[in-house]
């Protein structure tokens, strides 16, 4: 998700088909698989934040309160950042902006933490 590199989903996707008899057999001897089986069978959710300082921090943190399975977080300080999950994002000066998509399929930006956890429910 975070480089764009379909490749890489492939490559995962074919080493859990390798893997399906033993996880079906013993599966607790593959948590780490099943926990990429469970992200490669399930909406996937990508939240960008970009900017800096406390309010990002602060952010953050309500953030990780949240237990949002498949979720990949990218932090930009605000331009800079290389990959498909920054293309199109910035903040204004001083301004924190996070961006909440769902198999890449975006709500609009948000910016207060009000905005946010309002954001966050809607997952």
């Amino acid at each position: 998700r975070l480089t764009g590199n379909k490749s890489y989903a492939v490559t995962a996707e074919k080493a859990l088909r390798a893997l399906s008899g033993q996880l079906r057999d013993y599966p607790s001897s593959g948590t780490s698989a099943l926990f990429a089986l469970d992200y490669l069978l399930n909406d996937k959710i990508e939240i960008v934040v970009v900017g800096d300082g406390e309010q990002r921090r602060e952010m953050l943190g309500e953030i990780y309160k949240k237990y949002i399975p498949n979720k990949v977080i990218a932090l930009s300080r605000n331009g800079g950042a290389t990959g498909p999950l920054f293309e199109g994002r910035m903040a204004a000066e001083g301004e924190v902006v996070v961006y909440i998509c769902r198999n890449s399929v975006c709500q609009l930006p948000v910016s207060t933490m009000d905005e946010l956890k309002k954001s966050l429910e809607e997952i």
